[in-house]
């Protein structure tokens, strides 16, 4: 344990070393003696579940209750108006001297409506408070996506927090991040509860309004670790992390483990589980008629970095990955795919797939992207693209950055990337029918516009989109260009012209014969 002189307000930790009990109750036996700073809740984070269901989870060193109230933003916790919630209490299944693991859900809310809630244990009368918002079911919205911060060193997560505090401004409505929260999460490589608090204890002054919507990295991926800190609402196994859905306004949100394979450094490797794939396929199906779809994944599969491209011959599993995910985001009309792995930035065009005799074959639209502008800032916008556009924001922290690696164009189709040494963050809104993308670089806390992006499918509802000249491109500018429409383009054009050069022909022998005496 790490000794009790170390602990602040709202600030505690355990030490996580080896697996024990399967997540479940505790009842408790006896009267405990006055709360401790240990009794305190550490490491909170929020959770979307539905637009009137949200997740809690915590630690504690030593153990609590684990009681939840909820009430209308700003009332206080003794009126008529507060609800109560109880939720479950366990011993880590990560390490053993992780200490209490405290789930709750706060269900039955109003959709789009902001509430204060405390969490802690009510007898002992030991708080973390904080707000948050439920999930509006329609308009506009914002959410910040980060990824890799990946912190060994406390500074790491001083970084961090300047970043979270430039980024949580104006109030998103949630996190999106692509994993990697830590740098060890594996017992044999300490001290690894040590980085945990860094990561969300220490910035619970940032986390505690808005919701932690995250997916497990390859760093996050020790036992159950990932999911000793998050409570999404998931099946399946969460031995290295979880997969789960959930919906914001008019999108929809999949997060994926990819984690969830065997043997990534050998030739061996096998691409996502069937079981995860089996959920995913069926997740789709049922929200195919979602106006936006984006999926987070921590392994990027179009990237400029070493991983996607297999630079370094350590993620022989992201290109079986690559044959299964592609092809089905394609035919599901997936929008925009959130990635994490690689510490630079990097943007693809949007891309189609197919999957033929085993071999992957990629599409991307290579449409000139049109420039218009929203609310003062310039976009590159992809007009009706055919295909899903796949994004890495970089580094959270700074911790270590990549370099672009050379890639074949022909398999990984990127339209930008750099790589700035930087940390760098995205606030992505979504508004009616665009998606507008703004990415940031944080030096000491200040937030740099750096690159903005767009996809655009319709007019937005609450903005206003201008294109560069004034004039909107035609509803089929990007299907006349792009690759899958231009053969029977030339076809049609050929046949239309023929037609009208034989309507000619026939016209001006009619009129000849007219005027023949």
């Amino acid at each position: 344990m790490i000794g009790k002189g170390k602990f602040r307000p709202w600030i505690c930790c355990a030490a996580l070393v080896a697996a024990m009990l399967p997540f479940g109750s505790v009842t408790r036996a006896y009267a405990l003696p006055v709360p401790d700073e240990e009794k305190i809740p550490a490491m909170v984070a929020l959770s979307i579940w539905d637009e009137t269901t949200m997740g809690f989870n915590w630690n504690t060193s030593d153990y609590t209750g684990c009681d939840v109230e909820v009430a209308p933003y700003g009332s206080g916790f003794t009126g008529v108006e507060v609800m109560r919630f109880t939720g479950s209490v366990a011993l880590s299944r990560a390490h053993e001297d992780d200490g209490y693991i405290h789930r709750a859900v706060a269900a039955g809310l109003k959709a789009g409506t902001k509430y204060s809630y405390r969490l802690g244990d009510a007898e002992f009368d030991v708080w973390a408070e904080g707000s948050f918002t439920t999930p509006k079911t329609d308009g506009a919205f914002e959410f910040v996506h980060l990824s890799d911060p990946q912190g060994w060193t406390e500074s790491h997560y001083d970084t961090y927090s300047g970043l979270l505090s430039a980024a949580l401004t104006d109030s998103p409505a949630f996190i999106a991040a692509t994993g990697d929260i830590v740098n060890n999460s594996w017992a044999e490589r300490e001290p690894v509860l040590q980085q945990w608090d860094w990561a969300l204890t220490k910035q619970f002054p940032y986390l505690k309004d808005v919701p932690f919507m995250a997916v497990a990295g390859n760093h996050d991926a020790a036992d159950y670790d990932f999911s000793s800190r998050f409570y999404y609402d998931v099946g399946g196994d969460e031995r290295t992390g979880n997969y789960y859905s959930f919906d914001y306004s008019d999108a929809h949100f999949i997060a994926l483990n990819t984690n969830d394979t065997i043997g990534k450094e050998t030739s061996e490797a096998t691409g996502l589980s069937e079981a995860q794939m089996s959920w995913l396929k069926a997740d789709l199906e049922a929200n195919k008629a979602a106006e936006w779809k984006i999926v987070m994944m921590h392994k990027g599969i179009f990237d400029s970095g070493s991983h996607s491209s297999n630079v370094d011959l350590e993620d022989y599993d992201i290109a079986k990955i690559r044959g299964q995910l592609a092809p089905l985001f394609a035919e599901y009309g997936v929008d925009l795919v959130l990635q994490g792995h690689d510490h630079l930035y990097s943007l693809s065009y949007p891309v189609s797939a197919e999957l033929t005799d085993n071999a992957l074959k990629v599409i991307p639209d290579k449409t000139d992207a049109k420039k218009a502008s929203y609310e003062g800032r310039t976009y590159s916008m992809s007009y009706q693209p055919e295909g899903a556009v796949y994004f890495n924001t970089g580094s959270a922290s700074g911790s270590k950055y990549y370099e672009i690696q050379p890639y074949n164009a022909a398999l990984i189709p990127i339209a930008d990337t750099s790589a700035p040494k930087s940390p760098m963050f995205t606030r992505i809104r979504i508004d009616g029918g665009c998606l507008l993308a703004d990415t940031y670089l944080v030096e000491n806390g200040e937030a740099e516009a750096y690159k903005s992006f767009g996809i655009y499918k319709g007019e937005p509802e609450e903005g206003t989109l201008k294109f560069e000249g004034g004039e909107k491109p035609s509803d089929n500018s990007s299907e006349a260009l792009s690759p899958k429409s231009s053969a029977w383009k030339i076809v049609l054009i050929a046949v239309v012209g023929g037609i009208v050069l034989i309507g000619a022909g026939i016209g001006a022998l009619w009129i000849f014969r007219k005027k023949k005496p």
